[in-house]
């Protein structure tokens, strides 16, 4: 009879590494020898109709390969343990069980490890079977241990192998047995005898602190590796070390499990992508270094425009003084008083003009503060509307105003939006031929007020719509009556809603006129009169 004492001693005295097979070879041989069994062996399922037959004893008895599990699985439904008295073979299991008449079956079933435990006797079959159940327990155990230990050392292979041929320099140090692990990008780095993945932690440290002396950085680095060693716990990600020859972003963190606590180290090699980042960012200094050179030189033009634009007031004053003297003469003929005033339009235009410079680079350069108020927009159109009808009746063109339902209330810069709208309905009115129509309407969408000046000039090409704000820009159309253009206009109105957070947009078909839209944000509270209005009915 069995001695379940000894069986366990014996189990316990094979020396073979678990992991491989030998150990379950030598565990299936030593429980065959003791109960007497004609064969012992272990069937692995596969999937549900593919289990190998991955162990037996006596080799020669059985033939290795695949069977189908199904017969097993019937046996094995209602109990995982059984005995069978006289057993015969179906024809699936007849090369692994056809020699044998009686059987003790023992089903594993874990999620890592399903297979059936067998040990097969011509005759004779021990007839305890809590002994047999015992035994099959016995090998179950050195089975389970077998397969894990198969499952850890493929997981391991894998992991060393990812880690190993890993482009990264990936380092270990366990502090619970003073131990290290290192891939072959990190014997390289560290400069660490080939082949030797576990160096000693001194070989280790010897390495990084090289490495962290070589560093052109080592000043940066000081205080990250002080955060480290004051915090444990904490993390450096992104961590760059400046060998000079070599860049790397260094990762470093704390790693705790039962068997496990130090730290894990990732040097990845950025040296490509670092000297990229440098080249750009002296590129960038350098770009950045030439514009603040052709901002400064173009301070200093501006400058000096306005410098020459003050100094040409003084004589533009004296001629326009001549021309009146002129001009308030008697008995003059037709030609010269035609002259007289053409002269005094001229300097009237050169006038214009050196305000509007004068203006525009105040605007662009002095920073001026926004002086925000309370604008009612219909009495402010109403004004400006009123200050043009000289010039609309000049040219027999019909100013035409239409306002909102409700009073509309924004809160802007006065002298600004003037400004902006001054310049708006003097081009329209310019650009209008003789006898044709400009309206002006005023329209909330949502919370934006809205003021439409439309034209019937001859509208925009694609030409002048790339040249719209710019400065100094004369577009294809032009004054219908000789009026001065400075090329200015434009351009200072689209700098004051930039300022104001405006927004101006344009709308035009060649030939049929074009429409400026100038958007306001609105406040819905409704004041009484602006006492701006008055300002600008004057």
């Amino acid at each position: 009879m069995m001695n379940p004492i000894a069986l366990q001693n014996e189990l316990l005295r094979i020396s073979s590494d678990v992991g491989n097979c030998q150990y379950l070879t030598e565990c299936t041989e030593t429980v065959r020898r003791h109960l007497e069994a004609a064969a012992c062996f272990v069937v692995r399922q596969k999937d549900e109709r593919t289990a190998e037959i991955f162990c037996t004893n006596p080799v020669e008895s059985v033939l290795f390969g695949l069977i189908d599990p199904g017969y097993l699985h019937q046996l094995t439904a209602q109990r995982t343990f059984f005995t069978v008295d006289s057993f015969k073979a179906p024809r699936t299991l007849r090369s692994v069980l056809g020699h044998c008449s009686q059987l003790a079956v023992l089903y594993l079933d874990r999620p890592e490890l399903r297979a059936w435990l067998i040990a097969g006797w011509t005759d004779n079959r021990p007839s305890d079977s809590q002994t047999l159940e015992l035994a099959l327990l016995m090998l179950k155990e050195k089975a389970l241990l077998y397969f894990l230990a198969v499952q850890n050392n493929n997981i391991t292979g894998q992991y060393n192998f990812l880690f190993t041929h890993s482009p990264q320099a990936v380092i270990r140090i366990n502090q619970l047995d003073n131990s290290s692990w290192v891939n072959e990008a990190a014997i390289e780095l560290l400069e660490l005898p080939p082949g030797n993945y576990n160096p000693a932690v001194a070989a280790v440290s010897a390495g990084m602190m090289r490495l962290f002396k070589n560093a052109t950085n080592h000043g940066e680095l000081g205080e990250i590796a002080s955060q480290l060693f004051t915090n444990t716990g904490s993390v450096a990600r992104e961590w760059i070390w400046n060998l000079g020859d070599k860049v790397y972003s260094v990762l470093s963190r704390l790693l705790s499990t039962e068997h496990f606590r130090g730290r894990i180290w990732l040097f990845n090699d950025i040296t490509d992508l670092y000297n990229t980042y440098q080249r750009v960012q002296k590129q960038q200094q350098l770009l950045t270094q030439r514009n603040d050179d052709l901002a400064e030189a173009n301070r200093e033009i501006e400058s000096l425009i306005s410098v020459i634009a003050h100094d040409l007031k003084s004589p533009l004053a004296v001629i326009s003084a001549i021309f009146h003297q002129m001009a308030a003469q008697e008995n003059l003929l037709p030609d010269q008083l035609d002259n007289i005033e053409y002269g005094i339009r001229t300097v009237r235009r050169g006038v214009d003009l050196i305000n509007s410079i004068v203006f525009y680079n105040s605007l662009m350069y002095a920073d001026q503060p926004l002086h925000i108020s309370e604008v009612e927009i219909d009495d402010l159109v109403d004004a400006l509307a009123a200050g043009y009808e000289v010039q609309a009746r000049q040219k027999d063109i019909q100013l035409h105003v239409r306002k909102a339902d409700a009073s509309l209330i924004v809160h802007s810069d006065f002298e600004l939006l003037v400004r902006i709208l001054d310049n708006l309905i003097s081009n329209a009115l310019k650009f209008t031929p003789l006898g044709r129509n400009v309206y002006i309407s005023v329209y909330q969408q949502d919370n934006t007020c809205y003021i439409d000046v439309r034209d019937e000039g001859p509208g925009l090409n694609d030409d002048d719509r790339r040249r719209l704000f710019k400065r100094f820009q004369r577009l294809s159309a032009q004054p219908t009556n000789q009026e001065s253009s400075s090329g200015l206009g434009l351009s200072i109105v689209k700098a004051l809603t930039t300022k104001l957070g405006a927004s101006i947009e344009v709308d035009s078909i060649p030939g049929a006129g074009s429409t400026f839209r100038l958007g306001l944000p609105i406040t819905t509270d409704v004041t009484p009169e602006s006492p701006h209005l008055l300002k600008v009915a004057q």
